[in-house]
């Protein structure tokens, strides 16, 4: 999942509505944690949805988006497994967010010359500046081709 999130291709968390999980908030920041590393990526959230059950969550939100590598039609079983029907009683919410770190000064997970090549049509620019004025060197773009 950890680099499902830093490759910008998981968007969207979800975890059932508990009193704790309700204290999550739009602007607020989640972090993620890779078990193999213990590294962090943090994410702003964008978008809370509410969701009175799995099922709601699936008939709403892109299944590619919350788990890009897993089968669509096997999510509901892969969230059930993970929730016993009493905790989805509480309610579903479904955390959008984009890939970029949420705290300034962290780290992003890959190099930006990775991450160019993670997210179709994305382009990536720099220019170097001087004193709040663009230098005579010539801009460094290079746009990622559409994946196929």
């Amino acid at each position: 999942m950890y680099r499902q999130v830093g490759a910008g291709r998981k968007t969207v968390e979800v975890m059932v509505a508990a009193p704790q999980k309700r204290t999550v908030a739009v602007g607020g920041t989640v972090v993620f944690r890779a078990r193999d590393t213990g590294r962090e990526l943090d994410v702003i959230v964008q978008r809370i949805t509410p969701y009175r059950s799995f099922e709601h969550l699936l008939s709403s939100e892109n299944p590619a988006r919350i788990d890009p590598d897993g089968p669509p039609g096997e999510l509901l079983a892969v969230l059930r497994s993970s929730y016993p029907p009493d905790r989805e009683a509480l309610g579903v919410l479904a955390l959008a967010f984009n890939h970029r770190p949420a705290r300034p000064g962290r780290p992003m997970p890959i190099t930006p010359q990775a991450y160019a090549h993670t997210v179709p049509h994305h382009t990536v620019c720099g220019r170097l500046y001087s004193h709040g004025r663009a230098s005579s060197a010539p801009d460094r773009c290079r746009t990622s081709p559409p994946q196929t």
